[in-house]
């Protein structure tokens, strides 16, 4: 098994089922740096959950370390889609998992 995936179970194992949900789909669309970059628009449709739990998950994920959201603007000053960086540090999620 390679680390990601370890990590990934232990993520399972950590989270409560919609955060482990958003998580998941976060990581699918993240680039090779654990990197995301997707509307909140997809995000609500991938999980089938509301906008407003969503942004719910969003603010636990980030408040408990296991994503770090750098919002983004436009030239203009109007919101484009956060980055949301996702800790897949493999000893972070298993000190979590081994306190459950």
């Amino acid at each position: 098994m390679n680390l990601e995936k370890e990590t990934m179970k232990a993520v399972i194992k950590t989270l409560a089922p919609t955060e482990a949900i958003l998580f998941i789909v976060l990581a699918v669309y993240a680039n090779h740096k654990k990197e995301s970059r997707v509307a909140l628009n997809q995000l609500v449709e991938d999980t089938k959950m509301s906008r407003s739990t969503v942004r719910r998950i969003i603010k636990r994920l980030e408040a408990i370390g296991a994503v770090e959201v750098e919002p983004q603007h436009h030239a203009d000053g109007s919101t484009a889609r956060n980055i949301y960086r996702l800790c897949l540090n493999q000893e972070y999620w298993r000190e979590r998992a081994a306190k459950i």
